[in-house]
């Protein structure tokens, strides 16, 4: 080991590079392939080796960049091992004998890395110097390197390879023509199909660990090995157009069939994720003589999944009939009819029971993969007897992991053994695997022939496979929800992504189970069911069911992730595909059943749940059907304005609806103006989500001026306008110094405001989202910011929707317009769960970042600052402990004015009891908002009134006044501790340091304390706030404050980094 370690640190094998000539090549049919310079490209994909020589150059006190991960080391085929020394720096070493395989996991964003340093570092490689003269650095800039990885790294805009290097990753053309050009030609389909590395119908195409070494494979006319096959390999190019930041790999790998092999096949995904089939290439320009120098640029321990070995009844009965479907997934879930699902995947032991009923003579239709027995997770020996005929076991250990290596049509037969009775011939015929249209759950003599129609059960089939809508259900539905929508985003009874704890799959690329057996027993994770008891539904192993991807003609449809896949494969919205041959060390499977004598019946939804499933179609193909539903809207308003004259509610509700949708029809068109030419004028227009007021609300006020502070720096302008709708508007905006457009006006706002954008042709347009995105307030302003945003992108002016919330209830009209949204529009949320909420409901793709005002400066220079400053000062001198108070009146909405008033009684009677019991502790209130009847400027004296009443009028100090944000900010960092129900007066005072305990609404604290890892139980519910659980968790928070702020201290910057996102390019 000691020998492998030295090599690899002081070692670096020169990675030999191959030219590619003739020049001025036409491009293939694809139009890709034509390059007109010389270049040259790597011989192999890049080896452990040389990235283990890289890691120990650059990361060995620490890995900022995750140029490490677990996978690289824990996954079956990785080579890299990282170990800690006495000193407690990180040592990198290659596995025995896995010097020359390529290496795996490396990310796009690792890639360029790896190349910057490639090009720092090349004298030093020619040399053959010693690590310790090489250059540690990965980061380039504009100047230096071959990528700046500063700008634009992981956002949707295209990283540009600088001009002046040597080394790059290959773009798209060159890659290819380095791949499939011969000097004539371009041969698509390649010539080494029986070598090449690719997953084939019997499974893996070589011996365990299934990858091979670089040195073996394909080899391409210019010389190049294993470009097809292996691994798929990074390249420059952004994938899709669809606004995500991912980008492609190419070349298939040794889990994708044959046609991945051609060169117009083509994969993706996000620059950040690291692929346990998927490395990296590099090329070289010959040309360049550059010498490159570095800029001047200024492993979370792996949890112990606990499995459980109790055993429960096999079968879960679902029952919910008619049940509606998710609302905001194209009303998948819904089932007219009783059924039962098995708890459990299917086991190795229970399919070595059906293999040794059914092909102890022979195995005709190859039920039985020989990758069971030597492939990785496979987990059943095929044994022949003395008297030749064949047992099937499950190895020890494995009887009850999932079976993998199982094709869709494999799992129909188990299905049609099943629905027999499990008869034990050794024969595969009509009545033990195989079916006709009237026998078995699956007529299997439509097997292999072509047809649109996915395979279906046979009525009265007794066993199947679950469709989409019956494993959907039981993985995801539950009725107790209280909420319109009855579904989760996880099987595990929630919308938060499991735990290791709770899910076998991959959390920040580490692996949960890890070898030797990577997938865990299928009644594990009992802490972690569905609403219904099933287990697992989400990771180990994908599981068949019985439609089209999407219910597209091509692909059978797989659900629930797997251990080497990430929370998105287990979140109800992703579908992955699956030939419907196709077998993989991560495809398996659980069957549903009808415990009835009739089987399987099929019994159609009811009216209420067909005029929802309409609607889900509608949302499948909005454009088609806009135009029929507004003529039919049209007709039946008509009809109902006629019959129904005396319900004028209902007459204009319809009124609302129709004016929606012609807003709608009106931005399409707008959409279609011609783009802008920039300007050389900077000039930045904000729209506000309250263009009434527009600096009404103190939340809105801060993310205003910490923006606006940025784009001063960034912009070197003073010229900021502000849309609004009202003369107040006008004049506040202008009071305060800038310009304002009244152009939020009329019917149709959008259309008013694309004038004003196209007249302005502003530098920068800053949409305040907010709390506004999601028409719990207001559909209205959602869409008119929203469209705004997608104009923006269509004219060309460049935009930020600064980070907003997204609550558990949005509108219905929200979402059709967002179907009508650009996929180029860049939206920023400013939490994970409205992250998550936001992609669930809308299936667009997002930015995580933090609230802009997390970078407002305080403002201690007003006039009444040192009256508070000085109270403070003084009680703080008697050893008095500062608790900020504030109360939002409208927590619930819609409460009556005696509601409010018991709420400030309770909320006074316990502060008194916290005074009475802690002699050390003195409030000072601190108002948020004075919008409305009933603001905190209301309801604070209310409360203070009645502590002064009992004698602690000593102990209290009441600020009357709503102050500006930032000088809100600066009164809450005099407190050691808060209380509040505003989520900015929560901001403000976090990221002073100070401690919180709050109030929540929206749903948006989960969020705002997931950023700084703080415990959830400092948040209560509105009903909860004014109970004496108010009491028990304030004791908690005065006991934790110190730890609690120094958390919060550590963690600030970190969040600055992602407040700062909202205004990146």
């Amino acid at each position: 080991m000691t020998i492998v370690l030295n090599i690899c640190i002081y070692i670096f094998s020169f990675i030999n590079f191959i030219k590619i000539g003739d020049v001025n090549n036409p491009p293939s049919e694809n139009g890709y392939g034509k390059v007109t310079y010389e270049y040259s490209i790597s011989e192999t994909e890049l080896t452990n080796e040389c990235y283990c020589f890289f890691l120990n150059s650059v990361a060995k006190t620490y890995d900022p960049y995750n140029l490490y991960n677990p996978i690289m080391g824990e996954y079956f085929w990785g080579g890299i091992v990282r170990k800690t020394d006495s000193n407690g720096n990180f040592v990198y070493y290659v596995k025995p004998g896995f010097e020359k395989y390529p290496a795996i996991g490396i990310t796009w964003n690792s890639a360029i890395r790896f190349i910057n340093w490639l090009n720092y570092n090349w004298e030093n490689i020619k040399n053959k110097k010693d690590i310790t003269y090489y250059i540690s650095e990965t980061e380039g800039d504009d100047n230096h390197g071959a990528y700046n990885t500063q700008k634009y790294l992981n956002s949707s805009l295209h990283i540009k390879r600088n001009k002046g290097a040597r080394f790059y990753l290959p773009n798209k053309n060159e890659w290819i023509k380095a791949c499939f050009y011969n000097g004539k030609e371009y041969i698509t389909t390649n010539q080494n199909l029986q070598i090449a590395n690719c997953y084939t119908e019997d499974g893996w195409k070589y011996p365990y660990p299934h990858l091979l070494s670089s040195e073996k494979g394909t080899v391409s006319h210019y010389g190049t090995i294993n470009q097809n096959g292996n691994l798929g390999e990074w390249i420059e190019d952004p994938f899709g157009t669809d606004g995500r930041n991912w980008k492609q790999f190419l070349g298939g790998s040794l889990i994708r069939p044959k046609y991945s092999l051609d060169i117009n096949y083509t994969e993706g995904d996000a620059p950040d994720k690291s692929i346990a089939s998927v490395g990296i290439r590099i090329i070289q320009l010959t040309a360049s003589t550059t010498k490159q120098t570095p800029p001047t640029i200024s492993y979370t321990p792996k949890h112990n999944t606990r499995l459980s070995q109790q055993q429960d009844e096999k079968w879960i009965k679902i029952g919910d009939i008619q049940n509606e479907g998710d609302l905001y997934n194209q009303f998948i879930g819904n089932v007219n009819y009783e059924y039962e699902i098995s708890k459990y995947e299917l086991t190795n032991e229970e399919y070595a029971q059906f293999l040794s009923a059914v092909c102890r003579y022979e195995d005709p239709y190859h039920l039985y993969n020989k990758n069971m027995e030597i492939g990785a997770i496979g987990g059943i020996n095929k044994i022949k007897q003395n008297n030749g005929e064949y047992k099937y076991q499950a190895k020890q250990g494995w009887e009850r992991k999932p079976v993998v290596y199982i094709s869709f049509y494999d799992l129909c037969r188990y299905a049609n053994w099943m629905h027999y009775g499990c008869p034990n011939t050794g024969k595969c015929t009509i009545g033990t695997t195989e079916g006709t249209a009237t026998q078995g759950a699956y007529d299997t003599g439509k097997f292999g022939t072509k047809s649109k129609k996915s395979i279906r059960r046979n009525k009265g089939a007794k066993y199947f496979i679950p469709n989409r809508n019956e494993w959907y259900k039981a993985a995801y539905y539950d009725p107790t929800i209280q909420s319109k929508n009855k579904y989760h985003i996880y099987p595990t009874q929630s919308s938060t992504p499991p735990s290791f704890q709770e899910a076998n799959y991959m959390i920040d690329n580490q692996l949960c189970i890890g070898p030797p057996f990577y997938v865990c027993n299928v009644d594990s994770f009992q802490n972690a069911p569905s609403h219904y008891g099933t287990l697992q539904q989400g990771g180990n192993v994908w599981e068949w069911i019985e439609d089209w991807q999407f219910n597209k003609y091509g692909h059978i449809a797989l659900r629930g992730g797997s251990f080497s896949y990430t929370e998105y494969g287990l979140s109800s919205i992703n579908e992955d595909p699956g030939g419907i041959n196709d077998i993989s060390y991560v495809f398996g499977g659980r069957l549903a059943r009808i415990s009835q004598d009739t089987g399987y019946i099929y019994i159609p939804m009811n009216g209420k749940n067909y005029y929802y499933y309409i609607i889900s179609q509608f949302y499948q193909s909005p454009k088609k059907s806009l135009l029929i539903l507004c003529c039919i809207l049209i007709i039946l308003s008509l009809i109902i304005f006629t019959i129904m004259l005396k319900f004028k509610s209902v007459i204009k509700n319809i009124i609302y609806t129709l004016q929606y949708l012609t807003n709608i029809i009106i931005w399409i068109f707008l959409k279609k103006k011609k783009a802008l030419l920039p300007t050389n004028e900077s000039r930045i227009l904000y729209i506000p989500c309250d263009p009434w007021s527009v600096w009404g609300s103190r939340g809105d006020e801060a993310m205003i001026y910490a923006s606006m502070k940025l784009l001063k720096e960034k912009h070197k302008t003073e010229q900021f306008y502000f849309i609004t709708s009202t003369d107040k508007g006008i004049t506040e905006t202008q009071n305060r110094g800038y310009k304002a457009i009244k152009a939020w006006k009329g019917k149709s706002p959008i259309y008013h405001i694309s004038q004003a954008l196209r007249e302005l042709n502003p530098t920068q347009v800053i949409i305040i989202g907010a709390d506004c995105m999601d028409g719990y307030y207001s559909p209205d302003v959602s869409f008119t910011l929203m469209a705004t945003a997608d104009l923006c992108s269509s004219y060309n002016i460049p935009y930020h929707i600064l980070g907003f919330s997204f609550n558990e209830n949005p509108s219905w009209k929200v979402k059709l317009a967002y179907l009508f949204c650009s996929s180029a529009v860049r939206f920023n949320l400013r939490d994970y769960f409205s992250q998550q909420r936001f992609e669930h409901f809308t299936h667009k793709k997002s930015t995580l970042v933090a609230d802009m005002a997390f970078l407002l400066e305080p403002n201690p220079n007003f006039y009444d600052f040192k009256e508070y400053q000085q109270w403070c000062q003084q009680e703080k001198n008697k050893q008095q402990t500062i608790v900020g108070f504030n109360f939002h009146p409208m927590l619930k909405k819609n409460q009556s004015i005696e509601e409010i008033h018991e709420a400030c009684s309770s909320l006074a009677d316990m502060i008194i009891h916290l005074l009475n019991q802690h002699s050390e502790l003195s409030f000072l209130f601190i108002p948020h908002d004075n919008r409305g009847k009933l603001s905190d400027t209301i309801v604070l004296p209310i409360i203070a009134n009645k502590i002064r009443e009992k004698g602690y009028a000593q102990r209290i100090k009441e600020i009357k006044e709503v102050y500006h944000a930032d000088e809100i900010k600066a009164i809450a960092s005099l407190c050691d501790i808060m209380i509040c129900s505003r989520m900015h007066l929560a901001i403000g005072s976090l990221s002073s340091g100070v401690p919180v305990m709050a109030a929540t609404y929206q749903g948006k604290f989960h969020g705002l304390f997931k950023h700084y890892g703080l415990p959830e139980d400092l948040l209560l519910s509105p009903a909860t706030f004014i109970t004496k659980e108010f009491i028990s968790t304030f004791e908690r928070l005065l006991k934790e404050k110190k730890s609690l702020a120094k958390t919060l201290q550590e963690k600030q910057p970190e969040i600055n980094i992602l407040s700062a996102k909202n205004i990146e390019e």
